[in-house]
């Protein structure tokens, strides 16, 4: 993910997201794809889409309009108009105001570029409701702050991929808590969260 939830797209214009994500893709050499992150309206969030095409992106983590309660059809209608403007696959987020019914994910399941669901909210009940709803269509990726403390309840769910902050500060330690998850170590991961 680059330039994603955490607030980090948000402090960048428009020329040095577009500056920041190719960055990225250079970096990367396509070892790895690169997910940009855009948000704001809908209308922004479109300029910041077509940047990080041009730049190069992958594919795109699309944030919910900044601040506010959406009601399901607007939510719907901001990734859909988002989703029709791109070839890249869209990772739609699920965060404190973008709660999404299942049946708003059934709906988005049919947009065939949205990809996956980044769950920001930690309901576990909706999110089992959600996943039963969308199948195998989309990828689930447990989007928590300190994704960490949460990942054995998230694979309880059969949900083990998840974006970790700590990756970003501490990469040894990020990467021996997901081995540890993978292979169900449960007192490793218990010594890494101390």
């Amino acid at each position: 993910f680059a330039w994603g939830g955490t607030g980090e797209f948000c402090s960048l214009g428009l020329a040095e997201f577009r500056e920041l994500v190719k960055g990225a893709v250079e970096e990367t050499s396509s070892r790895l794809p690169v997910i940009a992150g855009v948000g704001y309206g809908t209308r922004l969030a479109l300029s910041f889409v077509k940047a990080a095409e041009e730049a190069g992106a992958d594919g795109l983590l699309v944030l919910p309009p900044y601040l506010l309660q959406s009601e399901q059809q607007g939510l719907y209608e901001h990734y859909r108009q988002i989703a029709a403007a791109t070839r890249l696959g869209v990772i739609v987020y699920q965060r404190d105001n973008a709660i999404f019914a299942p049946a708003t994910v059934a709906r988005l399941c049919e947009l065939k570029n949205v990809v996956g669901l980044k769950d920001g909210h930690g309901n576990m009940e909706l999110l089992l409701r959600i996943q039963k709803q969308a199948g195998d269509r989309l990828a689930i990726i447990n989007g928590m702050p300190t994704a960490e403390l949460s990942a054995g309840a998230f694979k309880g769910l059969g949900i083990t991929n998840y974006s970790s902050a700590v990756f970003n500060f501490v990469r040894s330690i990020a990467r021996a808590f997901y081995d540890a998850l993978i292979t169900g170590d449960t007192p490793a991961m218990g010594r890494l969260l101390d």
